[in-house]
């Protein structure tokens, strides 16, 4: 045990699914009161996006530092991808080898082991549902009295996630959903039945994630361990829906981040600007006094969250490689430009992934859902972030942003060569009609 573990913070990372940016201090109608409160009570950082899409790749650079080339995790755990833990140390194993005592509450989608993580106790659950979650951290957390070591906990529940397949959905008893006809759908969906009565299962959804995070700080509390917690709230992507989720649009790749630990954090901090998924570790180590291994391709935000401020990125980069076949895509994003480049060309029917083909509102099934978003493949995408915050329409051939597109074609080869991104090398040959879809959407009966 390090010499210094004992004056160190415990930490607690609560790692919900699917959360995206839908927490009440961010601006969502979402009734998250225990998310908001972590906010008010510690610092939240406003504009953090994903550095992958889907779980998997997500919360790997989340747990290393890297990007999802860097630690090669691809794509989905179940699909026959690894974390290289050797390659990109991930922060279980770093603060187990600084002294703490490392623990796993749900389930993580990274490795085959737990212990290659840097778990020492797996904790078993009767599911993965954010009240079993909480439960188990409780009766632990009572059960724990004292201890030299510091504790590194993650808790991981199901939630938001959607359930089921065939239909894919968000019903469960323990969900209290709003009505349907009251929430606000963002402006990247269609406002139809299908949709509405998605959106309110989704946000019944996030609120029962919400009440994980009240019983967590309720159980810290409880325990006189609260303010010795450093308590952080993120998540892995976006909402499972059209234009969120596995796609590279705002939708998918925002993100909450809020943490808690009044030693080191103003109350009520809010950081504007731009942040990456591979900042967090850097961030928490910072924080911690500890090493951040040569391998993290992030940046600390340390000086933002104890004085306030901006992040300091100009840009935040994300990318797209297996999911569940190869489709290779990187986005580069500023304050005002979002810039996607594919290594074959795509539109957004191409990248619906199997949860969303079998929703009630999928697009199949549903002539106004396929006619909302542009169904050309294309290679390339930019949008005006401040006249189209949706993301729906391309501004890639238009000639008068020829200048945003060329400065954004040139930020991103910079990361791709700065990071040794393969995808510069990645060329792909395909038969696939650029027009398919527009000509399947103007022939009614070729969608039967």
């Amino acid at each position: 045990m390090s010499p210094d573990s004992r004056s160190r913070p415990n930490v607690v990372l609560i790692l919900p699914h699917d959360l995206g940016a839908a927490l009440g201090c961010l601006g969502s109608t979402a009734h998250t009161p225990h998310a908001d409160r972590l906010a008010r009570e510690g610092v939240l950082v406003e504009g953090l996006y994903a550095a992958g899409v889907l779980a998997s790749p997500s919360r790997a650079s989340l747990l290393t530092g890297c990007y999802p080339h860097t630690h090669r995790l691809l794509g989905p755990l179940p699909e026959g991808w690894l974390l290289d833990a050797d390659r990109c140390p991930p922060l279980g194993r770093l603060l187990a080898g600084a002294g703490y005592d490392a623990h796993l509450f749900g389930f993580q989608h990274e490795h085959v082991r737990a212990a290659a993580l840097g778990y020492a106790h797996e904790h078993a659950l009767p599911s993965y549902h954010a009240e079993a979650v909480a439960a188990a951290f409780e009766a632990w957390l009572a059960g724990r009295g004292g201890g030299a070591r510091p504790f590194y906990a993650v808790l991981s529940p199901w939630e938001a996630h959607r359930l089921g397949l065939n239909p894919s959905h968000y019903r469960r008893e323990a969900y209290t959903p709003p009505d349907p006809a009251t929430v606000d759908l963002p402006g990247w969906l269609p406002d139809l039945p299908t949709t509405r009565e998605d959106w309110a299962g989704y946000l019944g959804a996030v609120e029962h994630a919400d009440r994980l995070v009240g019983r967590v700080l309720a159980a810290l509390e409880a325990s006189g361990a609260l303010d010795d917690t450093l308590v952080i709230l993120t998540t892995d992507a976006g909402p499972s829906a059209m234009h969120a989720k596995a796609t590279l649009y705002d939708g998918g790749t925002h993100l909450a981040w809020a943490m808690r630990w009044p030693a080191r954090l103003p109350a009520g901090g809010r950081v504007g600007g731009l942040a990456s998924q591979v900042d967090i570790l850097p961030t928490v180590l910072d924080l911690l006094g500890l090493p951040v291994p040569p391998t993290a391709e992030g940046q600390s935000l340390r000086a933002a969250l104890e004085g306030g401020g901006p992040a300091p990125r100009q840009a935040v980069f994300a990318e797209r490689n297996y999911d569940p076949r190869l489709q290779p895509a990187r986005m580069a994003r500023t304050l005002r430009w979002k810039y996607t480049r594919r290594a074959v060309a795509h539109c957004i029917y191409d990248e619906v992934i199997q949860e969303l083909e079998l929703s009630a509102g999928n697009f199949r099934e549903s002539r106004p859902m396929f006619a909302f978003y542009a169904a050309r493949r294309v290679t390339e995408e930019l949008y005006d972030l401040q006249a189209d915050p949706a993301e729906l329409h391309n501004l890639a051939e238009d000639p008068a942003h020829a200048g945003p597109l060329a400065e954004m074609r040139a930020l991103l080869d910079a990361h791709l060569a700065a990071t040794s991104d393969p995808f510069s090398e990645v060329r792909l040959a395909t038969p696939e009609d650029p027009d398919a879809y527009v000509k399947v959407r103007a022939n009614p009966r070729a969608q039967a």
